[in-house]
């Protein structure tokens, strides 16, 4: 499956259609099977089963009509909530949290769950039968439309606790924070492999006689399959370099990749089978992209920059985030063949970069507040406590230094002890 494809179908699998979709599809076979099994045991002179419907024609399209109808009309309700339920989250949370709504496998459940009941009972409904020596009462399927009515109640009434819980900011600050730690334990694991020597490769400048590989469309590049790039380098004993990491916008006939080939060789395949690797698409994704995870963090922080408390749980989460980063060894940008020798250069973004884009907005709009200050203050600590690397503990080092400063300016004496405090100054 290429990258495009893959990038597809995780937008597609992600949609808010997809999951309501397949549960139409699942409730017409249902009652295709229901009514097909009904036909084939029927008897005019018993039951299938006791507790089965024993009404007649004119019952089961009173039955069947009745709830089809208060399955769409419930059905619209729920959509409804929906939306204001998105609406809310994209004034208070930011537009870019909508998406963790829409992805809400229990939105999609709750909705497909009164599609499906409406289209089972409409398809069953048209297979009544009263005409006199041809009446047919599909008795299971009508049974089974009773049973999808039951649960569809049992549904809403977990869809109105589930629409009420999830738009409380602490549940959507924890909801992010575990997409921030599987995105995390899926993009820098504990186990990368053995390190790569400094020495042993070389800078991730392409050299001159480097060959660009341009963008077909502009956008954000939303993924990259390292896996079929150093397949494509082997084979064609090529250094591939990939200087644009996941999130980064890149103009139409941007140079997405640089190809350095020995003297002659023909790259024309390989640079076609490269930038089809690349993903680029019209805004930023979080299959690979961690910084974009991180900045829905940082904009609930931003945003509610007036409510200090929900800031302060917000830096919270991202210390421990931060904190189990630094802690990680970090995979190298550089990738080696089976012979050893580096072929793909992947640069990613790096500690400094990522503790950056998520702090630093934060401490802007929030450089008045004690509370707001004091919280990075103990998240920088934090994470200085648990960084092995020194050129994380450098870049913690300068976020805590810009803190005091911040802190420099409250105008209470007693706030700025405390918070040079928490910084460790004298």
């Amino acid at each position: 499956m290429s990258n495009r494809l893959r990038s597809w179908w995780a937008s597609l699998r992600g949609s808010f259609w997809f999951l309501p979709a397949w549960m139409t599809l699942a409730a017409a076979g249902l009652a295709m099977g229901a009514v097909a099994l009904d036909r084939t045991v029927a008897d005019p002179d018993r039951h299938l089963f006791g507790w089965t419907y024993h009404g007649g024609p004119d019952g089961a399209r009173g039955v069947l009509g009745a709830i089809a109808s208060s399955m769409i009309s419930v059905a619209g309700t729920v959509f409804s909530i929906t939306m204001v339920a998105l609406t809310l989250a994209s004034q208070q949370f930011g537009p870019r949290l909508i998406r963790n709504f829409t992805r809400d496998r229990s939105n999609q459940f709750v909705l497909g769950t009164f599609v499906a009941t409406f289209v089972y009972c409409l398809l069953v409904l048209r297979t009544v039968n009263g005409t006199e020596g041809a009446a047919f009462v599909p008795e299971l399927g009508v049974t089974g439309g009773v049973a999808l009515a039951l649960l569809s109640l049992g549904v809403l009434i977990y869809y109105i606790h589930h629409a009420a819980v999830s738009i409380q900011v602490s549940r959507v600050i924890e909801r992010v924070g575990k997409n921030l730690a599987s995105a995390m334990d899926h993009l820098y694991p504990d186990e990368v492999g053995q390190p790569v020597p400094a020495a042993a490769t070389p800078g991730g400048d392409p050299p001159a006689t480097a060959r660009p590989v341009r963008a077909a469309v502009g956008g954000y590049v939303t993924s990259v399959d390292a896996d079929t790039v150093q397949r494509v380098a082997e084979e064609h004993d090529l250094t591939v370099f990939l200087p644009l990491s996941p999130g980064r916008h890149v103009a139409c006939g941007g140079v997405v990749a640089w190809i350095d080939a020995a003297a002659g060789r023909a790259v024309d395949a390989a640079a076609t089978a490269v930038g089809t690797a690349v993903a680029v698409g019209p805004r930023r994704t979080t299959d690979q992209d961690f910084e974009y995870e991180l900045l829905q963090l940082t904009e609930i922080a931003v945003r509610d920059i007036n409510d200090p408390f929900t800031a302060v749980e917000c830096v919270d989460r991202l210390a421990l985030v931060f904190a189990d980063l630094a802690a990680r060894r970090l995979p190298s940008p550089w990738r080696s063949g089976a012979d050893g020798r580096p072929r793909v250069y992947a640069r990613r973004p790096t500690f400094p970069e990522l503790l950056a884009a998520a702090f630093d907005p934060i401490r802007h709009h929030g450089r008045g507040s004690p509370l707001v200050l004091a919280s990075l203050a103990d998240a920088f600590a934090t994470v200085a406590a648990a960084a092995t690397r020194p050129a994380d503990r450098e870049a913690v080092g300068r976020h805590a230094e810009q803190v005091r400063r911040a802190a420099d300016e409250l105008p209470e004496p007693d706030d700025r002890t405390a918070i040079r405090n928490c910084t460790g100054a004298d």
